[in-house]
């Protein structure tokens, strides 16, 4: 099975901490992991990488290089052998439910707009959805996870009263039901915004939703900037 895509990324270019042991070679096991066909191969493959560039197993968090691994683990559930499909899975899951390392928490902020490694992976998830939803019950599941990682596509500022501002736009994901703090995300900047209420019941069925910000300031907000959770683990219920 080629994975041209493993060997076409540099993982030592990925910031980690640093131990006295090296860690597991990345690409080498995201090979193992794709050509496995038995369960020994898979969980081999597996346990290479809870303790690689991916995840840090002393800390229990997960690392920047995750996010450019995550593709290639959503390519390993849809072309893989079952054995390593479901090993793919539960990597995601791991990546998705871990915390962002404190000191490699975003992704590299000078190429894109620096979202939390977390909810980076949970975007790469969420565009695969198709084929997610083929593969049974363990699919909808690592996709229905990344609710809790929502992001809000502001397209519209539709009312502003000193700093209490309503926008409207596209909601993915769950908002959770109190009130939440958020960071509004615009190029390379980010604005803390201490809380985020949803408006008229929520979002409809294709994800269009109004949003409340009080104490946020109207002069922060610009149509397609996207509004994402301060603690995802903090946004659930």
């Amino acid at each position: 099975m080629g994975f041209e895509s493993i060997a076409a990324i540099d993982w030592s270019s990925f910031p980690r901490p640093w131990r006295p042991h090296p860690p597991r070679d990345v690409a080498e096991q995201l090979q193992a992991l794709a050509e496995a066909a038995t369960l020994n191969q898979a969980a081999d493959a597996m346990t290479a990488l809870l303790d690689s560039a991916l995840i840090d197993d002393l800390e229990n968090d997960v690392l920047p290089a995750a996010v450019a691994a995550a593709p290639i683990l959503l390519d390993i559930i849809e072309r893989g052998h079952p054995r390593a499909r479901s090993a793919a899975i539960d990597l995601l899951w791991e990546m998705l439910d871990l915390p962002p390392a404190s000191e490699f928490s975003r992704v590299d902020a000078t190429q894109t707009s620096g979202f939390r490694l977390c909810c980076a992976i949970a975007d790469h998830i969420r565009d695969r959805r198709g084929m997610l939803r083929v593969h049974g019950q363990s699919g909808q599941e690592l996709l229905t996870a990344t609710d809790r990682h929502w992001r809000f596509t502001v397209q519209e500022v539709v009312a502003a009263d000193g700093n209490d501002v309503m926008v409207f736009g596209t909601l993915t994901g769950q908002l959770p039901k109190r009130s939440c703090e958020a960071e509004l995300h615009s190029g390379r900047t980010i604005v803390a915004v201490p809380a985020v209420e949803a408006e008229y019941g929520g979002a409809d069925e294709d994800g269009a939703a109004f949003l409340r910000l009080p104490r946020t300031a109207r002069s922060a907000i610009a149509p397609g900037a996207v509004l994402r959770p301060t603690d995802c683990a903090a946004n659930q219920g």
